[in-house]
């Protein structure tokens, strides 16, 4: 990557070529968000009741995010599902040799 000008560019040039190592595509994601925050919240001239009111909308969308993991987290199926693993590995070949 000796081609590149800067660590970004590396990356998204390696992310064409689809040979980002996982490390490299953990960095280029924080650098993609990094970004899109930026230009989210108006970059550093923009005004500050505007870069505001976009900071509150950013926040919206990771509280619901966050929400969602939680909804995912707790979700009745799930639930069940692991109790019903839990117990079939409890009463496995332990249960069955007395």
């Amino acid at each position: 990557m000796s081609a590149c000008s800067s660590l970004p560019a590396c990356l998204k040039l390696a992310e064409l070529r689809d040979t980002l190592t996982t490390e490299q595509s953990a960095r280029w994601s924080e650098v993609k968000a990094a970004y899109v925050r930026t230009q989210t919240l108006g970059g550093p001239e923009g005004d500050p009741i505007a870069r505001a009111v976009a900071a509150l909308g950013l926040l919206a969308d990771r509280v619901a995010a966050v929400e969602s993991a939680i909804d995912r987290a707790v979700d009745p199926r799930r639930l069940i599902a692991n109790t019903v693993n839990r117990h079939a590995a409890r009463s496995g070949p332990a249960l069955e040799e007395h």
